[in-house]
């Protein structure tokens, strides 16, 4: 990696991606999202968050789309490593995922409002809003030092 890219912009890129790929590949398994499902659960009730509880699905169907999700989730954490090994020539993918993250929050946030969702996703919301900020922060950085250089 060179002086164009800041060596803080490679770790972001490959934590945001480690997040994905932990916070998600229990819901790309069969069964263990279940599991997933629960923890979130008793967290928000132990923290007396309130809102509704997550009801993990039990049609075929449905079970598959959490999966799907799942997969694709860790799809987008390994494009993210990937990614944050040439930064300078690879910056498209931390910048689409940030914005992606903006979304998914506003999505979040409305469903927890609209939906009365356990607030503890509130939680996914900020995490991302933290990690779209700062990849955006570095995009940009990123390419001003380009520019000039």
């Amino acid at each position: 990696m060179d002086n164009s890219v800041p060596r803080a912009f490679r770790f972001w890129a490959l934590a945001a991606g480690i997040f994905n790929l932990a916070s998600s590949s229990g819901l790309a398994v069969p069964v263990l999202y279940r599991y997933q499902y629960q923890m979130i659960n008793r967290t928000n009730h132990l923290l007396g968050l309130g809102g509704d509880a997550l009801a993990a699905p039990r049609e075929g169907v449905n079970m598959l789309f959490v999966n799907t999700a799942g997969l694709i989730l860790c799809s987008v954490g390994m494009m993210l490593i990937y990614a944050s090994r040439d930064l300078r020539n690879r910056s498209g993918i931390p910048c689409f995922n940030a914005l992606t993250r903006i979304l998914w929050a506003g999505l979040i946030i409305y469903y927890v409002v609209a939906e009365n969702l356990a607030r503890i996703l509130i939680t996914f919301a900020v995490t991302d809003l933290i990690f779209a900020a700062v990849l955006l922060y570095y995009v940009a950085q990123t390419r001003r030092r380009l520019l000039n250089s």
